[in-house]
């Protein structure tokens, strides 16, 4: 609920401000390493240290990336908002209010602007690594608090 929520209060968007139209070019870059012929941001390109725009290279070229990202961008709200409604029924062991607090939270613009923490977006409108790295680490947080271990460290290990 707080995931469909989201989505209709502040949509997804494919756009080119921000870092995607660099992400966007990297991309392209790791699809055709032919690109951009004597360009120096390719020397930037070799260096970025995250392995989702990577990932996304492997997918075969039929694969249309919007829609791609658009998919993750689904994961990454059904991912963040489990794992933040596991987090609140533990912490409170009512339903209620944790039903409450996931739909506040969904329509607050609070997770949906920038943070002060690497001044990056919690829940952004454009797919990127960062908010699916945050929803995966805020699962882990939830599988930690109810005992488990192996599997959040298998999957913070990944998200590192």
């Amino acid at each position: 609920m707080g995931s469909c929520l989201n989505i209709a209060g502040y949509g997804f968007t494919y756009r080119t401000a921000g870092n995607q139209p660099y992400e966007l070019a990297m991309l392209n870059w790791l699809r055709d390493p032919g690109l951009y012929p004597g360009d120096p941001i390719r020397q930037g390109f070799a260096r970025f240290p995250t392995v989702f725009w990577r990932f996304l290279a492997l997918l075969p070229p039929g694969l249309n990336t919007e829609l791609t990202l658009f998919i993750l961008f689904l994961l990454t709200k059904l991912l963040f908002f489990y794992g933040l409604a596991r987090i609140l029924f533990w912490a409170s062991s009512d339903w209620r209010f944790t039903r409450v607090a996931v739909v506040l939270l969904a329509l607050s613009s609070v997770l949906n602007v920038r943070t002060l923490i690497g001044a990056t977006f919690i829940l952004d409108r454009v797919e990127t690594h960062t908010p699916l790295a945050i929803a995966f680490l805020i699962c882990a947080t939830a599988w930690l608090l109810e005992g488990r271990w192996i599997a959040p460290a298998i999957l913070t290990a990944g998200v590192m």
